[in-house]
């Protein structure tokens, strides 16, 4: 057998085994529950995998978006993991790389008091009726009182402001915009 053919059966190998170990089995120590407390807002059930989804796609065929990372996502443990740098380079990495931070509960709990300010809470789509062709399409996934709330739109979706303030309307596709602004860039919005 080619020795980098069989070099990279035992690399897939591994890599399947590493990823379908499980929780704890990689020999990397976990928190205690009791080091992080990880809050469940408004009833998060206790299998969620996220709490938090921002995602960004644009209306193109399937193949064409797998690789595409969330823009955010907030697990239950509340680590917000981002995509980090990339070099604008051909070939792209093989694997992207991934920043990981702690949102504190007060975080989360800012989080979902302006979803609930900005009139998000009941979920749907600010979306316009036609996307055209590659326009990407923002769709935010969020758990507020036991449910999952699934909201879509255009995330550069704005008002236009004559005089302070210059707050959008609850529910409207402008607060959709401003939401899902605040979300993709957390560390200016809640340090």
């Amino acid at each position: 057998m080619n020795p980098v053919r069989l070099i990279v059966t035992f690399a897939v190998a591994f890599l399947v085994a590493a990823c379908t170990a499980g929780p704890g089995a990689s020999g990397l120590v976990s928190p205690s529950p009791s080091a992080t407390s990880p809050a469940t807002p408004s009833a998060t059930p206790p299998n969620a995998p996220y709490l938090v989804r921002l995602t960004t796609r644009w209306t193109i065929g399937p193949e064409a978006a797998f690789g595409q990372l969330p823009v955010l996502v907030i697990g239950p443990d509340r680590t917000m993991i981002i995509p980090g740098p990339v070099p604008a380079i051909y070939p792209g990495p093989l694997v992207n790389p991934l920043i990981g931070r702690f949102v504190s509960a007060a975080g989360l709990a800012r989080i979902i008091a302006e979803a609930r300010a900005l009139g998000l809470a009941g979920g749907g789509s600010f979306a316009p009726d036609t996307v055209a062709p590659g326009a990407p399409v923002t769709t935010i996934e969020l758990w507020l009182d036991g449910r999952l709330v699934i909201l879509t739109g255009d995330a550069e979706a704005r008002i236009v402001c004559i005089r302070a303030p210059c707050d959008p309307a609850p529910g409207t596709p402008a607060a959709f915009g401003a939401f899902a602004r605040h979300l993709a860039d957390l560390a200016a919005w809640m340090p």
